[in-house]
């Protein structure tokens, strides 16, 4: 990233705009907002947290299998499950959504195999100071699209792969390939089209608007209990 930042510097494709009238420190605003209750908010909330946990559980069972060749443990999914859960309510604190595991992470430690904590830390702590550093941000802000492409192609390329090499673990058995193949072709299709959303609730906007992997989990989280029970496959059966 930072040689194709160079080149892309020297092609004069490098907006500097945003260190413009910047400040040095900025802190952020504990509670920038009036709280009110409005339960459609609550219950929109509640249900994107569902999504979130399910999120969190893939991006952390596919850490573990390609950082570690293992399944990840119940204190593993526990433990990550509830610093999600932390983090989000953190965030609302300052006015913030809630937050999601990064699964772009995946596919970095599918790239460097490099899982340790002290290394996850240090990247934990330059996102913190980020936050009172506006030149951070505004650094980052200022890397051309092109850029940040070429360096993700792999890294997103990793990440379909995990996920492919999670859902072969359990096996090609047609139900299997009934539940992924429509809830994917459900989940991304739908949230392609253009105002697909328009006329429904605003609560259903929110959740699934824009929002394939809410559409995928709530399509894959039906089809498992409606279709009959799992079969495993020739293939995993054989193993």
């Amino acid at each position: 990233m930072l040689s194709g930042f160079v080149i892309a510097a020297f092609m004069g494709k490098v907006d500097l705009s945003s260190f413009e009238g910047i400040r040095v420190l900025t802190l952020p605003r504990l509670m920038p907002f009036k709280p009110e209750l409005d339960w459609s908010s609550v219950i929109a909330v509640t249900l994107l947290y569902v999504v979130s946990v399910t999120d969190t559980i893939g991006d952390t069972a596919a850490v573990a299998k390609v950082a570690f060749h293992r399944e990840a443990t119940d204190k593993e999914m526990r433990g990550s499950i509830v610093a999600d859960g932390l983090t989000s309510s953190l965030s609302g604190v300052f006015g913030c959504p809630p937050l999601d595991s990064f699964g772009q992470n995946v596919g970095l430690i599918a790239l460097t195999h490099v899982a340790n904590r002290r290394a996850i830390a240090a990247g934990a702590c330059i996102l913190v100071a980020a936050g009172f550093v506006p030149a951070i941000g505004a650094f980052f802000a200022s890397v051309p699209a092109s850029v940040l492409g070429g360096c993700t192609i792999m890294m997103f390329g990793s990440i379909m792969m995990s996920g492919i090499r999670m859902i072969a673990d359990e096996g090609f058995s047609q139900r299997n390939l009934t539940i992924a193949g429509v809830s994917l072709a459900l989940g991304i299709g739908f949230t392609q089209v253009d105002g697909f959303f328009t006329y429904m609730p605003a609560m259903i906007q929110t959740l699934f608007g824009g929002n394939s992997v809410a559409l995928v989990f709530l399509t894959a989280f039906v089809l498992n209990i409606l279709l009959p029970g799992r079969v495993k496959s020739a293939t995993k059966s054989a193993n």
